[in-house]
Parts: C-alpha cells; sequence; structure tokens
C-alpha cells in the first residue's frame, strides 16, 4: 500500500532497484563508481555553448528564450504552517526577482545534443538498460547526477532553478497546494503512483502530456514525471534562518553543523523517514511517476548525494529575468 509518508525517491519495488539505491544508507553508501574520463563532465571553463536560445515572444522590453516561460518578480508563501515534514514549516513569506524556466523538463533530446557535442557525460547506462520505456527522446531525461544536470545548464547558457523559485513556479501567489491547484492529483493531471517495471507506461510520460496539470505561469510537469535537482544545498533548518525572506538555505558548514544537531537530538524525522543526511547534499523537488499523490504536494523537500543518478530524477533549466 502505498504512504503518503515522504521517503527518498526509492520507493520502488524489486531487489534490482534497491541495489540501485544502496547508496541511499548512511553507513554502507559505497564511493561513487569511477567515470571514464572521455565522457566526465568538464570543467565550467571548458563549455562550448550552443547558438543563442532564440526568441519566440515579447515580454515587455526583454525577449523570451525559447522554451521557457517567465515568473514575474514579488511575494509568495514558501511552506506550511500543516501537514507534510518539519522541514516544510513554517509558511513564511519569500520575495524574489522575476527568472525564467524551462517549461518542461530536459528531454533525452536535448540532453543527446549536449553529449554529442562532448559536452555533458552520457546518462547512466544501467538506468536506460532497466527502464526503456523511459528512453524516449521526448521523455524527461533521467539518470543524471545534479554535476550532469547543472553542466548542461551552463552550456545552454542556463542554471539550474533554485528551491524557492521552483516554488513559487509552483504556487503563483494563491499558496495552492499542487501546480494546478488544490484538487487532488488525477492521472489526468500528472503522472504518479505508477508500478515501477520497464515498458512504456510503468515509468515517465513524454514532457507535456498532462496540459490540465499545468502550473500557474504555464509549465508543465511540476508535479510528478521526475524528480529534479535544483541548485541549492538542502538545508533543513532553511526556513528558519535570516536569509529566509529571501529563499536562501546556509552554506554546507552550517547544513552539516545543523544535521549533526539532529542526530544529536533524536529528531530523525525531521527531514522524512530516511536517515538525516551525513553530508551536503543537493535539494530536489517535484514528486516522481513512481511516488503516491500526497508526495507531490508543493512545500514537500526531499533530498540526495549529487552523485545520484536514478530512474526517477531529472532536471529543468532558469535563467535570471532582467529586472
Amino acid at each position: 500500500m502505498l504512504t503518503s509518508r515522504r521517503s527518498r525517491v526509492s520507493n520502488l519495488t524489486g531487489p534490482l532497484l534497491l541495489l540501485s539505491l544502496l547508496h541511499c544508507s548512511r553507513d554502507n553508501r559505497p564511493p561513487p563508481p569511477a567515470i571514464d574520463a572521455a565522457v566526465a563532465a568538464p570543467a565550467a571553463t571548458t563549455y562550448a555553448a550552443p547558438i543563442d536560445a532564440s526568441a519566440d515572444t515579447e515580454t515587455g522590453t526583454e525577449r523570451a528564450p525559447s522554451g521557457m516561460l517567465r515568473v514575474p518578480a514579488g511575494s509568495f508563501t514558501m511552506g506550511a504552517d500543516r501537514g507534510g515534514e518539519a522541514d516544510e514549516r513554517p509558511a513564511h513569506t519569500v520575495t524574489l526577482d522575476a527568472f525564467w524556466l524551462d517549461r518542461t523538463e530536459v528531454t533525452h533530446e536535448a540532453y543527446r545534443a549536449c553529449v554529442v557535442a562532448k559536452v555533458c557525460r552520457p546518462s547512466a547506462a544501467d538506468v536506460a538498460r532497466q527502464y526503456p520505456g523511459s528512453q524516449g527522446a521526448s521523455h524527461p531525461v533521467n539518470g543524471v547526477g545534479w554535476d550532469d544536470a547543472q553542466t548542461y545548464c551552463a552550456w545552454m547558457r542556463k542554471r539550474l532553478p533554485r528551491e524557492a523559485e521552483f516554488e513559487k513556479a509552483v504556487r503563483g501567489t494563491d499558496a495552492r497546494r499542487y501546480p494546478w491547484g488544490n484538487d487532488k492529483p488525477t492521472q489526468s493531471l500528472t503522472v504518479f503512483a505508477r508500478a515501477t517495471g520497464p515498458d512504456v507506461g510503468q515509468t515517465t510520460d513524454p514532457v507535456g502530456s498532462h496540459p490540465d496539470g499545468r502550473g500557474p505561469y504555464g509549465h508543465d510537469d511540476l508535479a510528478g514525471n521526475l524528480w529534479e535537482w535544483m541548485d541549492d544545498p538542502y538545508d533543513p533548518f532553511a526556513y528558519g534562518r535570516p536569509t529566509a525572506p529571501e529563499g536562501k538555505p546556509a552554506g554546507c558548514k552550517e547544513i552539516l553543523a545543523a544535521q549533526d544537531n539532529l542526530r544529536a537530538s533524536g529528531r530523525h524525522g525531521f527531514t522524512g523517514s530516511n536517515p538525516v543526511p551525513d553530508e551536503c547534499e543537493r535539494a530536489i523537488r517535484g514528486g516522481a511517476f513512481n511516488y503516491p499523490p500526497e508526495g507531490l504536494r508543493a512545500t514537500n523537500r526531499v533530498h540526495h548525494p549529487t552523485r545520484t543518478r536514478i530512474v526517477m530524477l531529472g532536471f529543468r533549466c532558469a535563467m535570471d529575468a532582467r529586472r
């Protein structure tokens, strides 16, 4: 039976999947696998950017980058006072500058162009082999780590979104629970609660397949389909920091101290049902095809080591907008 209790993205079935996620164990986590130098992500200084993003609309005096939608500047409600996990509280006002966000998750087709350009390393071969149904050109790319996502976005002259930016794109200014409003998820709105398997229909759908589930600014698949990497390090105490009104977490030094405090005080459920991290992990947002409906809520905060490359985790890119 599916549970609404948040856990890591490893709500999966089958011993093969359990083996693929052994890195989630704090005490038994193996070192990251060696990467062939021929496919390793290059240093930031080596990016050979593609052609400049074309413009397809006008927004004031700023041209809209192709495939991106603008999220306007202003304040919104981040977090919640009830429900979810302790790291989602309290509800508080965050003020952000305007930014652009990809309308959809990055697809396999788009990511492969970066691989062909010898900038990005290929997505995880074991994910492609075990879940061929998720590998269609128009499906969101999976099996990519945080460094892979960051490399691709930089190649596109973009960046990964921050947690606060992603939550604003989901909630708008009316503090909705899901991108489409407050109604519970349905299969017409998004992809969730699937029995994971290798075939089409057992993992992801092509991006943009559920237009009724779009967010307040028109973005697709902000809840369900794949979890998405955020730029921010995961900070369990982010909402109590002096920088909370700006939607900014602490640095890794403060985050590690906070995690030590949680363990020392026995608050192991503060960040969900898995162990409190013992390293500076990165935030992920949005829920995935295998997740229960409650886990798709806008305020849900999850986290993984940057080296994680699994079937239910992808990304989209963001870009600063002119003020």
